[in-house]
């Protein structure tokens, strides 16, 4: 799936980025329409690649002025994101389970 990002850490390189949760990531220089995807974004955070460069695409949650389908509009929007989000933290959850280290037992069966 797409790199969204599910939390931002205060005072972390993201925060002074302007990162937000719900933020997707996309490749730079394509105005947000190229997604990376979560695979590809955690070998490019693994990596010695540094600074990272990526453009986002931020889905708009305020209502617009004037207009009365605003608030249903933003309503939907705020759905969306919201969507986005949980389905951005299950496989974050999912991908922490799956690479966590797993204590190796020895003779008699004690940890190394």
């Amino acid at each position: 799936g797409t790199a969204i990002v599910s939390t931002v850490v205060e005072n972390s390189q993201a925060h002074a980025a302007g990162l937000q949760r719900g933020d997707v990531l996309c490749h730079a220089g394509t105005d947000g329409q190229h997604e990376i995807m979560y695979n590809e974004f955690v070998a490019m955070a693994s990596s010695d690649q540094r600074p990272l460069e990526f453009d986002i695409r931020r889905i708009q949650t305020k209502a617009a002025a004037g207009g009365s389908s605003a608030g249903s509009r933003s309503a939907e929007a705020y759905a969306r994101k919201q969507a986005v989000i949980a389905a951005a933290e299950k496989r974050e959850r999912a991908h922490k389970k799956k690479s966590k280290p797993v204590a190796k037992v020895g003779v008699g069966g004690g940890a190394l």
